[in-house]
């Protein structure tokens, strides 16, 4: 598998997570995408479960602290 070729980016209009390869004519295009959201989500729960904090790098060096806290349903159930 070629890394190079996949693309993973978030959707201003939908809020989703897409993953997928972009066109060669405009890299700003989507050729082929799947919306992969709940995979990410799940994976990122795997990697960081509730209660812990990581430092990340972005791929500029900057760096960034991401808390993951379990909060409340929606329906008033305590986590």
């Amino acid at each position: 598998m070629n890394l190079g070729n996949i693309h993973i980016g978030v959707s201003p209009l939908t809020d989703r997570i897409y993953l997928g390869t972009v066109s060669k004519r405009d890299s700003s295009t989507w050729a082929s995408k799947v919306d992969c959201t709940s995979t990410f989500i799940g994976a990122l729960m795997d990697w960081s479960p509730p209660g812990t904090i990581r430092m990340v790098t972005d791929n500029r060096g900057n760096q960034y602290e991401i808390e993951i806290r379990k909060v409340a349903k929606a329906t008033g159930e305590q986590p």
